[in-house]
């Protein structure tokens, strides 16, 4: 089988913070099957601020995992930087 080129793509998510966030965006990564090869979060007042490097295989792939992010509970906002 041919291997899929990938490439490394940050991105960025603000949300208002609560339990299991991290897991609800980790899901989306596995259901869109992205690999996440990097992550950050820090936490200040009542909002969460996440990124990510993930390994893309196309700006389709990538577009429509920003637009399930955006949709998950809490998410003000998931963007490539």
């Amino acid at each position: 089988p041919a291997v899929e080129t990938v490439y490394p793509v940050d991105i960025f998510v603000l949300a208002s913070d609560r339990r299991a966030l991290l897991r609800d965006i980790s899901e989306i990564f596995l259901r869109e099957k992205i690999n996440v090869i990097g992550v950050s979060t820090q936490n200040a007042k009542a909002y969460a601020r996440m990124a990510f490097t993930a390994e893309i295989a196309s700006t389709a792939q990538l577009q429509k995992a920003l637009m399930v992010i955006r949709e998950v509970q809490g998410i003000l906002e998931a963007k490539r930087v």
